[in-house]
């Protein structure tokens, strides 16, 4: 499976040299992921607003997050789109 996630970034506030204070408001979450299976052509998206339940909660990345394991479950080889650096 050959794969791509993108997420929210970490919002903070960062003052003094070193970051030593900061006031985190919001964590990461994920936004969405695509994936492909090797030698097939058509690529799947999902995102957040896929799912029951997101305009009452847009961080929640619950299932998405369950339904990219049970892809991950389903996969002999996983390949991410710059993972080593970031996923």
């Amino acid at each position: 499976m050959i794969y791509d996630l993108e997420t929210a970034p970490i919002l903070a506030q960062l003052a003094e040299v070193g970051y030593e204070f900061a006031r985190f408001h919001s964590n990461w979450y994920m936004l969405s992921f695509a994936w492909k299976w090797l030698g097939e052509r058509k690529t799947y998206v999902l995102g957040l607003d896929d799912y029951n339940g997101y305009q009452a909660d847009m961080q929640n990345d619950y299932s998405l997050t369950e339904d990219l394991w049970m892809l991950f479950d389903q996969a002999d080889i996983t390949v991410a789109h710059n993972g080593r650096a970031f996923e």
